[in-house]
């Protein structure tokens, strides 16, 4: 007598309910690797920023501006709102800190950053200068970029991107007690 080759249907119910546990346990981590990466990713895009404004200030020997931004469309700067709606950096020929399109150089405009994160700085600024020898002028302050969600977990989660008194910026997260953002 030849046997019939394939699943029975208890083997197959039994398989689905082990896939199942497993999808169970991987989904809550996955969901924490892409709350890091897109923390990760608006801490990185706004160093690049800021890294870019103080190495331009350097190299024009002129201040550059970052400030907060509304739109890629017409790009002007706000002191309304959050620094995640987006960040506009520019050579400020006239010294004024007012964008103008007709003198000053427009460097970047990142615009918005990720909607599942919120950007505050410390010092409640509208802008950032940097003087022509890369310097902030004393304006010593910190970045937080926090993933919306209500959890105590958010810490977990949290980057910062600090600038030095020389106007240096660099990423500091909450992984470890030594690296506490505040």
């Amino acid at each position: 007598m030849k046997r019939k080759q394939g699943f029975t249907l208890i083997e197959m119910i039994v398989a689905i309910a082990i896939l199942a546990i497993l999808a169970a346990m991987a989904i809550p981590s996955f969901k924490n690797s892409i709350r890091t990466n897109r923390s990760v990713s608006d801490a990185n895009a706004l160093l690049t920023v800021l890294t870019l404004a103080r190495s331009e200030a350097i190299k024009h020997s002129q201040p550059v501006v970052v400030c907060k931004a509304s739109s890629t469309t017409s790009p002007a700067c706000v002191t309304t709102g959050s620094w995640d709606q987006g960040v506009l950096a520019f050579v400020d020929v006239a010294g004024n800190g007012v964008y103008d399109s007709s003198a000053d150089t427009l460097l970047r405009v990142e615009v918005p950053f990720s909607s599942n994160n919120t950007i505050t700085d410390k010092n409640s600024l509208s802008s950032l200068t940097y003087r022509s020898d890369g310097t902030t002028g004393g304006s010593i302050t910190t970045f937080f970029i926090k993933p919306v969600m209500h959890s105590t977990e958010q810490l977990k989660f949290e980057r910062c991107v600090d600038i030095s008194a020389i106007g240096k910026p660099r990423i500091t997260d909450n992984t470890t007690e030594s690296s506490l953002c505040y």
